[in-house]
């Protein structure tokens, strides 16, 4: 006796299973499509819309200059879509040690912030230390990632180092700049 499945059947298990899409600087490694629900995934000049995974709802996941939201999404979720603007807010600023000795040789100095950004996220920072004659400086630009917390509200500890022979005297902070993943700015002087 030959068996003949209903058409939807083989329809349904052929459209709902999950798939892998990888390539190129992108990789949607999993999904479901049998819930409900949503989220928005934004970053520079994109922006996605996705309705489905109500069960896998959660917090607000951020990553780089990505942000998403699980869960069913509202209407005031997506229009006005209102992008970052907002800048880092530095806490607290300290460094250890506060008195040096580059006489027999290079010096690190341990930079310790506390930041917070609403959104995206602190993720560089740009700290210039001047010599007394204002003739010498010790820079740090670079990317940086909290040891505690997360990048929108986060403890970060970064290294200088002062090298051997750096002028005497009191070096003084001329520049401290934050930035968070949206290219938003915060400087202190």
């Amino acid at each position: 006796m030959l068996r003949v499945l209903p058409v939807w059947t083989v329809f349904a298990t052929t459209v709902l299973a999950p798939q892998a899409q990888v390539g190129g600087q992108f990789d949607l490694y999993w999904t479901s499509g049998t819930e409900g629900g949503g989220g928005l995934l934004s970053g520079g000049d994109y922006i996605l819309g996705q309705i489905g995974g109500q069960p896998d709802a959660g917090p607000l996941l951020t990553g780089g200059n990505y942000s998403i939201w699980g869960g069913l999404l509202q209407a005031d979720d997506i229009f006005p879509l209102i992008p970052e603007t907002n800048p880092p807010t530095l806490l607290s600023f300290s460094f250890v040690p506060t008195s040096i000795c580059t006489a027999d040789g290079a010096v690190d100095v341990t930079l310790f912030l506390q930041a917070a950004d609403d959104n995206a996220g602190v993720s560089g920072l740009a700290l210039t230390f001047e010599s007394p004659s204002q003739l010498e400086t010790v820079v740090f630009n670079g990317p940086i990632t909290p040891v505690a917390g997360t990048p929108t509200n986060g403890t970060f500890q970064e290294i200088v180092t002062f090298p051997q022979g750096s002028e005497q005297g009191t070096w003084q902070v001329s520049q401290l700049m934050l930035t968070d993943a949206a290219s938003n700015a915060s400087s202190f002087t």
